[in-house]
């Protein structure tokens, strides 16, 4: 029998950092998706899935649950990070390990009941799914990852997660004048020892913007929420969470007629920077990231955590 589980790429649409010492997230969840091919075999097998990543430390120490299967990682974005691969395969073999725990063996209709855990449900399975993630993704150096990309792939769409209440809901685009855009830099940063750097954070800065971008989403108020995405960019740039190629980038975006507003995402902005444009503005903008030679995604929302 064969199987797949997919999540969606995720982007910090705000709250890179903010997360990490209690404030909530904005998740943003695209296209592509990342996928784990699963198949029944006496062979067992892992492909994509680098031995000490946390998907694979998970699976080494669970080998005995996972001896009967071959498991194949599919990354649309071949390496390039910036989109949560790591997050997606913890995501997507722990929920399948969890299938062959509590939901017997059967594949296909196993992990289906796992995605349809009822609301009283989902917060003890939210507190388990994330205190195991954290067990194989921290080694207690700097700061602990939040958890909130995770979160994101499981929920989709838009995430709102809130970590110091155990709290994710789902949000919809609300905004039909303004299209998301996602700039690949070319520039890799690994998260996980950009964290080991850090010590403190400031929470206040953080909380009250995004405070304002969850209302404004909320109550698909344009213009506020262009102010927090911006709001936001210079609060990372006041503390230094913005490599030096995003600051270049963004100077050059933030002079167009067409860019509303942009910022980096993730660990120092460096490998997505998020840009929110005017639909009429889109195709002249688009003609000069052509000219520029920059990658980019058009971003349209996904789904979270789905089988096949």
């Amino acid at each position: 029998m064969k199987l797949a589980i997919s999540a969606p790429s995720k982007t910090f649409l705000l709250g890179e950092y903010a997360a990490l010492v209690g404030c909530p997230a904005l998740v943003l969840n695209t296209e592509p998706r990342f996928e784990l091919q699963i198949e029944q075999t006496h062979h067992f097998n892992v492909q994509g899935i680098e031995t000490q990543s946390p998907a694979g430390r998970f699976i080494k120490d669970n080998q005995a649950i996972f001896k009967s299967y071959r498991l194949n990682f599919i990354d649309p974005h071949q390496k390039q990070g910036g989109f949560g691969a790591s997050s997606a395969q913890f995501l997507m073999v722990y929920c399948f390990y969890q299938t062959l725990q509590q939901f017997g063996k059967n594949l296909a209709e196993g992990v289906k009941p796992l995605l349809q855990l009822t609301n009283s449900q989902l917060p003890e399975f939210r507190s388990t799914l994330l205190a195991t993630y954290l067990n194989y993704a921290w080694n207690g150096i700097g700061i602990a990852p939040s958890g909130a990309d995770i979160m994101g792939q499981l929920y989709g769409h838009i995430t709102w997660f809130d970590k110091s209440n155990n709290e994710a809901k789902i949000l919809e685009w609300p905004f039909p004048n303004l299209q998301l855009l996602l700039l690949r830099t070319g520039v890799k940063i690994a998260t996980h020892e950009h964290l080991k750097q850090l010590t403190n954070i400031s929470y206040e800065p953080f909380s009250t913007i995004l405070a304002e971008a969850y209302q404004s989403l909320s109550l698909a108020n344009e213009v506020n929420f262009l102010q927090a995405i911006n709001n936001y960019a210079n609060i990372l740039a006041t503390y230094q969470f913005v490599a030096t190629t995003t600051q270049e980038l963004l100077a050059n975006l933030n002079q167009l007629p067409y860019v509303s507003a942009a910022k980096g995402c993730g660990a120092l902005g460096a490998d997505v920077i998020l840009c929110l444009v005017k639909q009429q503005n889109l195709i002249n903008f688009q003609h000069w990231l052509n000219q520029q030679n920059i990658h980019y995604f058009t971003a349209n929302t996904s789904p979270g955590l789905q089988i096949s």
